[in-house]
């Protein structure tokens, strides 16, 4: 069995903010068919706002590059606030489920 730090190691996410886009690269394996790895990128583009509340908002973007299964996500963003007990912890879960295509509207 995989230790927890394999299974980080092997999910990583690296992220990077290019003007307008999200861009997700991480290493993709296929495995079903049993082929090495690829290094895949997502672009995600910004769009309207679906929510927002008191410690942020909620966005609706679009992959535009690179997509292998959703096209629409919806992206929290956090504001940050400093807290006299200091940092917060923020975990996001995988486990996340696309947007229903009944809440899109273009």
């Amino acid at each position: 069995m995989d230790s927890i730090a394999d299974l980080v190691r092997d999910n990583k996410l690296e992220t990077n903010f290019e003007e307008q886009f999200t861009i997700h690269h991480y290493d993709d394996s296929d495995g079903e068919e049993q082929r090495r790895s690829q290094l895949r990128s997502e672009h995600w583009q910004e769009g309207g706002l679906l929510a927002r509340g008191a410690f942020g908002k909620v966005l609706l973007q679009r992959c535009v590059k690179g997509k292998r299964t959703h096209e629409f996500r919806a992206v929290k963003k956090i504001s940050r606030c400093v807290s006299r007990h200091g940092p917060k912890k923020l975990t996001i879960s995988p486990n996340w489920k696309p947007l229903p295509s009944s809440l899109i509207h273009e």
